[in-house]
């Protein structure tokens, strides 16, 4: 019985440790330097000055004067390409 934890808490612990493929991925992006890009799903969700941030770590500066609607539609777009 006490075997069968051991072999879950190594399993547990090689899992929290993420994939190998995560990790090389990281280390290559910090190695040319850039940055990983934080991916939103529900933009309807945020206020315009949390487009506005987003936008800006993905390298698109957003202009606040317009509506949130065109603001997501820049996002959109400028992901999209």
């Amino acid at each position: 019985m006490s075997s069968n934890i051991f072999i879950k808490e190594k399993i547990m612990a090689w899992y929290e440790k993420g994939s190998i493929l995560d990790k090389l991925v990281k280390s290559i992006d910090g190695w040319i330097g850039k940055q990983p890009t934080p991916k939103f799903e529900g933009f309807e969700n945020l206020t315009k000055v949390e487009l506005e941030e987003y936008g800006r770590t993905i390298g698109i500066e957003l202009d606040r004067r317009k509506t949130k609607a065109n603001m997501i539609q820049d996002l959109n777009d400028f992901t999209n390409k």
